[in-house]
């Protein structure tokens, strides 16, 4: 664990008659159990090895120490650690849960788009219902129901699509042209008639 909360006023008035060297041993404990999120060895030499102290400098302190641990199973149990750790494992089983739920939607979204596409492939149809450009001229597609008949198809992001947005925003629809999934509009002209380049 990188980090726990810690509650100062609590920890002074639990820990008021304890002394410096006391105090100092009880937190270094404490950070031991949070970091390795388990309870402590009920060995005073183990113990006295993670203080980084002589057995005997620690037998000298470890009475008023201990009582702050329930001894089980041969571990020192600390009530408040164990509570703060159980949050701490809901919080992340949430967090896992979000992360899960996030990551099936975006797999049922690509589903549903890959459907779609097998779905074009199968009737010529795009996701609008409307059949696909079958006629394809110098990159220029016409389509089955009229929409772009007599019109020139436009792909996104081209410098032509960009000169159209000028004007105002326009459907976005995918159609195949030259054999390609494309996305964008048939307009009357390749470039609207402000916006032309000019051809000298």
């Amino acid at each position: 664990m990188m980090w726990y909360p810690w509650y100062p006023v609590e920890h002074k008035r639990a820990t008021n008659k304890l002394s410096l060297s006391e105090q100092g041993a009880y937190r270094q404990l404490i950070d031991e159990y949070m970091t390795n999120r388990e309870p402590l060895p009920d060995d005073d030499l183990a113990l006295a090895r993670i203080l980084g102290v002589g057995l005997e400098e620690w037998l000298a302190i470890s009475p008023n120490v201990r009582v702050f641990f329930k001894s089980q199973k041969g571990r020192l149990v600390h009530k408040r650690c164990e509570s703060e750790l159980h949050v701490q494992d809901l919080k992340m089983q949430r967090f896992s849960d979000r992360g899960k739920k996030a990551a099936a939607a975006r797999y049922n979204k690509d589903k549903d788009l890959n459907a779609s596409r097998m779905h074009v492939h199968a009737t010529g149809q795009d996701i609008t219902g409307h059949y696909r450009t079958n006629k394809k001229e110098g990159g220029v597609g016409e389509g089955r129901n009229g929409e772009g008949n007599g019109k020139v198809f436009i792909a996104v992001d081209t410098p032509q699509w960009k000169a159209w947005g000028k004007l105002r925003s326009w459907p976005q629809t995918d159609h195949r042209v030259d054999g390609r999934l494309q996305r964008g509009w048939f307009f009357p002209t390749e470039w609207p008639h402000e916006f032309a380049p000019d051809p000298n």
